[in-house]
């Protein structure tokens, strides 16, 4: 049986999948990628966001609003992992 606690369930501190950076990870229901607070939570986004986007188009209705936030959160994952990889696992500036 699948424990949701035990993937809703901060765990130690450790190095973020998508960022980088040294935070308290969590993982995403039936993944297995840890991930910090804010990549968790533009990673689910993203999900809905393609799920929604999917549907709409088999409906034939427009996805412009969804694509433009599918593409702001996109680029938040984006600029996070930039301003955290020339950083150490101790999150100090590796430059």
């Amino acid at each position: 049986m699948f424990d949701l606690d035990y993937h809703n369930r901060p765990t130690l501190i450790g190095q973020c999948d998508a960022c980088s950076r040294p935070c308290k990870l969590f993982a995403l229901p039936g993944r297995y990628a840890r991930h910090c607070l804010e990549c968790s939570a533009d990673i689910a986004t993203l999900f809905v966001l393609a799920t929604e986007i999917d549907a709409n188009r088999r409906s034939n209705l427009n996805v412009d609003d969804l694509e433009r936030e599918w593409a702001e959160v996109d680029q938040r994952l984006i600029t996070r992992h930039d301003a955290n990889r020339h950083r150490d696992k101790g999150g100090r500036d590796k430059r």
